[in-house]
């Protein structure tokens, strides 16, 4: 049985194969996955927006926010917050902290959106993402 075929039945272990032999991140492009698998309609396909309570979001949006608890475990951002405070010295005592958290905020959010197109991309070139409307 081949693996990288594209016709290969769709087991988890052949989808980690084939994002294994073409991702850096082969678990996030997991991840990423199983949220569009989610995402998906009555026809298998996601996105470009998906229906929210506020109204519809962009699917690359969503999956930045569904996957934002996985980056808040990265250390990371206490080193950004760290350089964020000793850059706002003269900033309003009472307002630096809710400035920072939203600078902190900012960031992470442009840096998932990034990361999630990396794992579409590598999702596109393991033959995974038939159903994936664009992200961008």
């Amino acid at each position: 049985m081949d693996l990288l075929h594209p016709n290969t039945p769709a087991t988890i272990g052949a989808i980690l194969h084939r994002l294994s032999a073409q991702s850096a991140r082969p678990r996030y492009a997991f991840l990423v996955l199983n949220l569009i698998s989610e995402a998906a309609d009555a026809r298998g396909e996601a996105g470009p927006f998906i229906p929210q309570p506020g109204g519809a979001i962009p699917i690359r949006d969503w999956l930045t926010e569904q996957l934002m608890p996985v980056s808040a475990r990265d250390g990371r951002r206490g080193l950004l917050r760290e350089r964020l405070r000793e850059e706002m010295v003269e900033s309003d005592p009472e307002t630096v902290d809710a400035e920072i958290e939203a600078a902190v905020q900012e960031r992470a959010l442009a840096v998932g959106k990034t990361n999630v197109s990396r794992a579409v991309s590598d999702l596109v070139r393991a033959a995974l993402s038939s159903a994936i409307m664009p992200v961008g």
